[in-house]
């Protein structure tokens, strides 16, 4: 039996320095614990998933929302959703992101992300957060769903304000409460580009016109629907993407020898993509809320609690990925990843965030000669469900002219419909 505990002072909402050590010492001693927040912290890997497969007995409404804050049907996010509603948005957004947008959205990416990192070279570095990876999401995202370019910063702007207000736990901010009160400006916006599609002869690729006329069952999505389900998308897109590209940086800069060995021997991107995102997971944690009373590898829940499942943590349990702490390049255990999730609410945006990760880490190879830290490698930050790098600054020279290079869009040109939307 694994020792489980009462009381614990694990604070996963606390703002603070984060490090990865914080998990490893509840797997440890307490891997299903109480924490100062009164929910219960899972930790283990196996456990992790038999809770997020388990929609009978853990709901994902309410569950990351602070107690007594009821949010109207239409406006929860997808991430907040249960069978069947949730079947439902899903099958939807399925229909929208077609194999001609992801086409058409990687070469955009390639174009995108060698004119940002030519500029960042030529500045001979800097921050790569601020300059990089924060504003790459934020135009794919805008591509994407056909927004204009010049929206980019003012949508991203949107977004932070959202995340730093606390929106997703109190379903308000100081504007107001509820989505149309609380984010007037994200959601007129939204409303404004949506009438925009009525009046439009939309191109094949624009997800945003497929999601108005995804039929399932014979019913279409609400403008309300509509407006939650494009802002958890292009929050995800904007702010978990971002977090990706940053990851995949500092893993280039700490280790000299591994540069070069995926420099030559391209093969191995997308695998160092995929491991990335398994040490470092981009989405630390969600949580669900017990519907009935059960229990949890052992430690009785009751109906109503919290339930705070720690993706990060069970992509470093050593049950399962053995040298967690380790990037290994060859990791055969890499497809019981958490990264993105699993079970029902797998992310969907998970191929075109590693589309967008395997084609930055080309690009980096293939113009940039040298980079490393100006200065100790930065510490990540935990706000919310994240813990991302405010900046990493690096020092960068280009490559010489004329050295051997891969084309970012190889990474894309010959993938099949199922390889492009996996």
């Amino acid at each position: 039996m694994k020792p489980h505990a009462d009381q614990a002072d694990y604070n996963p909402f606390e703002t603070r320095d984060f490090r990865f050590s914080e998990f490893e010492e509840l797997r440890a001693g307490c891997p299903v614990a109480r924490s100062a927040t009164g929910g219960w912290v899972v930790s283990h890997h196996d456990d992790i998933r038999t809770v997020a497969m388990d929609t009978d007995h853990f709901l994902n409404e309410n569950g990351g929302r602070l107690d007594g804050v009821v949010v109207a049907e239409e406006d929860r996010f997808t991430f907040e959703l249960d069978p069947p509603r949730h079947s439902w948005i899903r099958n939807a957004i399925k229909q929208a992101i077609t194999p001609a947008s992801m086409r058409t959205a990687a070469p955009f990416i390639v174009e995108t992300t060698e004119r940002l990192i030519d500029d960042f070279v030529a500045r001979a570095g800097g921050d790569i957060v601020a300059g990089v990876t924060k504003v790459l999401p934020g135009h794919v995202m805008a591509h994407f769903l056909h927004l204009p370019t010049a929206d980019v910063p003012r949508i991203i702007a949107w977004i932070d304000d959202m995340i730093d207000s606390g929106f997703f736990v109190s379903n308000r901010t100081e504007h107001g409460e509820g989505m149309r009160d609380g984010l007037p400006e994200l959601t007129g916006y939204i409303r404004r580009c949506l009438s925009d599609r009525i009046s439009q002869d939309p191109a094949d690729d624009d997800v945003i016109a497929n999601l108005m006329a995804a039929d399932i069952d014979g019913r279409k999505l609400t403008e309300g629907e509509l407006t939650s389900t494009l802002i958890s998308m292009i929050a995800g897109a904007s702010d978990t993407s971002a977090d990706l590209l940053s990851f995949l940086t500092f893993r280039l800069a700490e280790d000299r020898a591994r540069f070069e060995r995926l420099r030559s021997d391209r093969s191995l991107v997308q695998a160092f993509v995929r491991e990335v995102l398994r040490i470092d997971s981009p989405a630390l944690l969600t949580a669900r809320t017990v519907a009935v009373d059960t229990e949890v590898a052992g430690q009785q829940v009751k109906a109503g609690e919290k339930v705070l499942l720690l993706w990060g943590s069970g992509n470093r349990d050593p049950e399962v990925f053995p040298e967690p702490d380790q990037v290994k390049l060859d990791r055969h255990e890499a497809p019981r990843s958490l990264a993105f999730g699993h079970g029902r609410h797998l992310c969907v945006g998970a191929a075109l965030a590693r589309l967008e990760g395997s084609i930055f880490v080309n690009t980096i190879l293939d113009k940039v000669e040298h980079l490393e830290f100006d200065g100790p490698p930065p510490l990540r930050t935990l706000v919310g469900i994240t813990a991302s790098y405010p900046e990493i600054k690096l020092n960068v020279s280009a490559r010489r002219a004329g050295a051997d290079q891969v084309a970012g869009s190889s990474q894309s040109k010959d993938l099949s419909d199922e390889e492009l939307l996996s």
